[in-house]
Formats: C-alpha cells, sequence, structure tokens
C-alpha cells in the first residue's frame, strides 16, 4: 500500500483479502516483500476511517484470488507453485462469500454475519473488523 493512501486513510468500507505471511512464502515470496505487504496492508487497516475488515486466508497464493485456477488444472497451477495447497474450489467459495457479505452490509444495507467473526463454514479464515 502506498504511504500516502496509508496516510490519508480509506474514508469509505473497506476489504482485504489476504494471504498469510507463511503462505506468501510458500509462493516464493521473499522475507523483505512479505514483510513490506503485510506491514501496509496492516497499517492502511488500522488507519481506515471507516468501516474495515482484514480477512486472512491461510493457504491462497496470490491467483487463488482470481478465476485463474479454473482456468488451468489445478494440478499444474500447483506444480508451477502459482496457486495455493488450499482446494482452489473451496478458495473461490470463500472469496466470494466474503466479498458478497461486504456488498450486501455496504451496499444492499443487509446483515453479514459472516464479517463479524469466526464462520463455521470458513473455519480456517480469520477476520478483523473495527469501526472507528
Amino acid at each position: 500500500m502506498p504511504e500516502d493512501a496509508i496516510a490519508a486513510g480509506a474514508p469509505q468500507p473497506t476489504m482485504w483479502l489476504a494471504s498469510d505471511a507463511a503462505s506468501m512464502h510458500a509462493a516464493g515470496w521473499p522475507d523483505w516483500e512479505v514483510d513490506l505487504h503485510q506491514s501496509t496492508m496492516q497499517a492502511a487497516y488500522q488507519a481506515a476511517r471507516s468501516d474495515a475488515y482484514f480477512v486472512h486466508v491461510p493457504g491462497m497464493f496470490h491467483l487463488n484470488f482470481t478465476d485463474f485456477p479454473y482456468t488451468l488444472a489445478a494440478p499444474v497451477g500447483r506444480a508451477l507453485n502459482l496457486i495455493g495447497p488450499i482446494d482452489f474450489r473451496h478458495g473461490h467459495d470463500i472469496v466470494n462469500a466474503y466479498a458478497r457479505a461486504f456488498f450486501d452490509r455496504h451496499l444492499r444495507s443487509r446483515p453479514a454475519p459472516l464479517l463479524d467473526g469466526p464462520s463455521a463454514q470458513f473455519s480456517e479464515v480469520a477476520v478483523e473488523s473495527r469501526r472507528p
């Protein structure tokens, strides 16, 4: 995250869907880049001036947050270290569920309990939320 974006603090509701540091290391990210990525996302989350959510998804590599695993056979993607060890379909379900919950809450003014804490359906996911 750029320093100026962190300093300004997001004025609108914001959500970060992110891999944990261990998954980033497993994907081949160098230590300095993992540290920079994790620390700037956390700083931006802390600086948000509206509702903010930090959704940590272990086992996901960068491309797991996209539709890419569906375009290449999962075993090939995994062999090339492009997708993480999480089942790509489950990872896709996680991204869709949390994005939908965020939009339900902040665009449709509907309840979104998935953003409030642990979920039995996605027990590996850790959610941090803050309301300034």
